[in-house]
């Protein structure tokens, strides 16, 4: 679960930067798990191996865009959830999925 901010972060990044590049970052890691764990399996190299993601039982949820930014509630555009906001919305979605069949997945 990718949890960002929107906060100003000055004239050099754009207002998404807090969840794009984890993003980016999760993407990156499950890419190099699947291709690691590919790769044992298969004994190849990753380049050219086609590998169902499924298999291996990982999930990337939607993003969280929001987060707590108290810190630069002063600065424009910044917007910041309360902490027990934001702990009731990660509660909520743990309890969702825990509801939740491996299968629904």
């Amino acid at each position: 679960m990718v949890l960002g901010s929107y906060e100003n972060l000055g004239d050099h990044l754009p207002f998404s930067s807090d969840f794009l590049f984890p993003i980016y970052l999760v993407q990156s890691i499950l890419d190099n798990i699947v291709n690691s764990q590919s790769n044992l399996v298969t004994g190849t190299a990753s380049a050219g191996v086609d590998v169902d993601r499924k298999q291996f039982n990982l999930i990337v949820v939607p993003v969280v865009p929001y987060g707590v930014s108290i810190r630069h509630t002063d600065y424009p555009m910044t917007m910041s959830l309360r902490s027990s906001t934001m702990i009731c919305l990660i509660e909520d979605f743990l309890n969702i999925w825990h509801q939740m069949e491996s299968d629904e997945l």
